[in-house]
């Protein structure tokens, strides 16, 4: 008796001409029993044969189960650090990086969904840290820097349909951790500006094989070892700036003829430092040397009053120079050039090695 296209019920629509009823999906609760009754009729009420009223009806029961649930699928739009996953099925993620999780889900129901991520078997503090944006989204971005390093750790994202039914899909991440085991050289423990040949090492630095080849930046601080750690533990690493040997990382865990400028303090020390990169960028600083200690090294200014002395002192610079220039590194020369005019003018050489930073 109704009109076409009538809704009978929420999401339901009848279509008189052609005898149908047509029901949108998630309207009808799974669990339960509906009936569908239909009645059809003809002629008038009071009519006279053959146009007396006239009707009939038929009704069938259903009973509605659950469709399919949700088949949702999980994967890292941003912040993979590798192509593939580890010979664990995980995907390889730097943690200081901005990292995306992208959910994607179909239904057999129509109606909306709802997205719900989680950190799986972690504490309650970091399911909520980690997390930059709300874990209710279908895509996701992780905190920088919360996620520990060298972590493998479960994210599960379940998708509920309009009916309340849910599927579910996993990502798994691996955190990469930065080289290890390693340690710095220094030799000779003393010598005086440019007139010393100081020898830099990196030793037995490790990392998964999938991160390797490793690159290394020599470095100091003209500070002391405890001065350094406090800082750093402080947060003000920036009063005490680390002054790098070179403009980047190399490949060799060696570097030779280190422009190594005056020390500070009564013993002129400086705290000798490397940090070491993996292929997939994770770095990591050490100033310790073999035995546990930091390395230092005192580094006393030249004579500048005897004649003859600063002749020597030149002569030897000059050849270190053309030893750079020749070998083409232009970060090396620059300090070197640095130290030099420091040491001639009287200044403080490290105002000028700050400069070639």
């Amino acid at each position: 008796s109704l009109a076409a296209g009538t809704a009978s019920g929420s999401g339901s629509v009848v279509d008189p001409s052609a005898g149908t009823l047509t029901v949108s999906s998630g309207v009808l609760v799974p669990g339960r029993r509906y009936r569908f009754g239909v009645q059809a009729y003809k002629g008038q009420a009071g009519g006279q044969i053959p146009l007396s009223f006239r009707s009939a009806s038929s009704s069938v029961d259903i009973d509605v189960t659950a469709g399919a649930p949700p088949v949702v699928k999980a994967t890292v739009a941003a912040g993979a650090v590798s192509t593939g996953t580890t010979s664990d099925g995980a995907v390889k993620v730097d943690a200081s990086r901005r990292i995306i999780l992208q959910g994607t889900a179909t239904a057999t129901v129509g109606g909306s969904l709802g997205f719900s991520w989680e950190l799986v078997g972690q504490s309650a503090e970091l399911q909520e840290a980690a997390f930059a944006t709300s874990s209710s989204l279908a895509r996701v971005t992780l905190s920088p820097g919360v996620l520990p390093e060298g972590a493998s750790l479960l994210f599960k994202l379940t998708v509920t349909d309009a009916t309340g039914q849910t599927g579910s899909a996993s990502v798994q991440l691996r955190t990469n951790e930065p080289p290890y085991a390693g340690f710095v050289q220094a030799s000779p423990d003393a010598g005086t500006v440019l007139a010393t040949s100081f020898t830099l090492q990196a030793s037995q630095w490790t990392d998964n094989a999938e991160d390797l080849p490793l690159a290394y930046l020599f470095g100091f601080y003209r500070a002391a070892p405890a001065a350094v750690l406090a800082a750093a533990e402080a947060g003000t690493s920036s009063s005490i700036p680390f002054t790098p040997l070179g403009a980047a990382f190399q490949s060799s865990p060696l570097l030779e003829n280190a422009p190594l400028p005056q020390g500070t303090g009564a013993g002129n020390n400086l705290t000798i430092a490397v940090r070491v990169r993996d292929a997939l960028g994770a770095v990591v600083e050490s100033y310790v040397g073999q035995d546990g200690q930091p390395v230092t090294v005192s580094v006393a200014p030249p004579s500048t009053t005897d004649s003859s002395a600063v002749s020597q002192l030149v002569a030897s610079a000059s050849t270190g120079l053309q030893d750079s220039l020749d070998a083409g590194n232009t970060a090396e020369l620059l300090q070197n050039i640095a130290v030099l005019a420091g040491v001639l003018s009287g200044s403080d050489p490290c105002d000028a090695c700050s400069e070639t930073e």
